[in-house]
C-alpha cells in the first residue's frame, strides 16, 4: 500500500524482445532508466473511480514491470509511483529504449502565431509560441482548456518579429486543473495579444499523444 489511494504489485521476468519494443502509452527516462507507462479508465460500473497504470522498465536482461490501482483522482502520481518502485529492484545494465506510436503538436488559426513543441505535464502546458508578423506582438494572456474554458494566464512578453519564446500555461476543465498523464487530448487554446496598437484573440489546438498520422 503506497498511500490510502494506490495499491501496486510488481513482476519480472527474462522475456526480453529482440528489437526496440513499441510503448502505446507514456515514454519517460530516469537514472538513465527508460520506461513505458500505459493506462486505463473504467468507463463505468463500481470501480469506475480507479484506474489502472502499468509503468515498464527493460534492463539488464529483465523485463519488469509495476502495475498499480490508484484512485483516478490520483492518476497523476502512479508513474513516478511506479518508476520509484521499479528503482528498488535495483536492476542494473543497457536499458532498452522503446518507441512510441503518439505524438503531440499545436498550431494557432492565425498562422501569423506559430505554436511546436507542447509539452502536457501536472496540468501544465508548455509550448513554443512564434511571432511571423513584421512588427512586434505583446502577448497578454493565454488559456488552456479540455471542453469548459477555464482561466487566462498572464504572459505580459514581446515577441519580436521571427522570434520563438517558451510560455507555460495551467490547463482546465472549468474551475478544475487537468490531471493525469495524457494520450490523444485535444486541448483548446486561446490567446490575446496587440499588433499595432491592435488588440487581437487567436483560438488554436493542441494535440497531446494523438496518434501519429500514417
Amino acid at each position: 500500500m503506497l498511500n490510502a489511494s494506490t495499491v501496486a504489485m510488481a513482476s519480472i521476468s527474462n522475456l526480453v524482445p529482440s528489437n526496440t519494443p513499441k510503448c502505446v502509452g507514456i515514454i519517460s527516462s530516469a537514472n538513465n532508466t527508460n520506461y513505458c507507462s500505459a493506462y486505463v479508465f473504467p468507463l463505468n460500473g463500481s470501480l469506475s473511480s480507479v484506474s489502472l497504470v502499468r509503468t515498464t522498465e527493460i534492463i539488464g536482461g529483465y523485463n519488469a514491470s509495476v502495475i498499480s490501482f490508484a484512485n483516478t483522482s490520483r492518476i497523476m502520481y502512479s508513474i513516478p509511483s511506479n518508476i520509484r518502485l521499479l528503482s528498488m529492484l535495483g536492476l542494473k545494465g543497457h536499458s532498452m529504449s522503446f518507441t512510441s506510436p503518439f505524438s503531440s503538436y499545436c498550431s494557432f488559426a492565425n498562422s501569423s502565431i506559430g505554436c511546436s513543441n507542447p509539452v502536457l505535464a501536472y496540468s501544465n502546458l508548455t509550448i513554443g509560441i512564434t511571432n511571423s508578423m513584421k512588427g512586434d506582438a505583446e502577448l497578454k494572456s493565454a488559456s488552456c482548456y479540455f471542453q469548459q474554458q477555464g482561466r487566462y494566464a498572464q504572459l505580459n512578453a514581446t515577441l519580436h518579429p521571427g522570434e520563438t519564446a517558451n510560455f507555460t500555461i495551467p490547463c482546465y476543465e472549468g474551475s478544475s486543473k487537468l490531471s493525469g498523464f495524457p494520450l490523444d487530448l485535444y486541448l483548446t487554446l486561446s490567446l490575446n495579444y496587440t499588433y499595432n496598437g491592435s488588440v487581437e484573440h487567436a483560438f488554436g489546438t493542441a494535440v497531446i499523444n494523438g496518434l501519429s498520422p500514417s
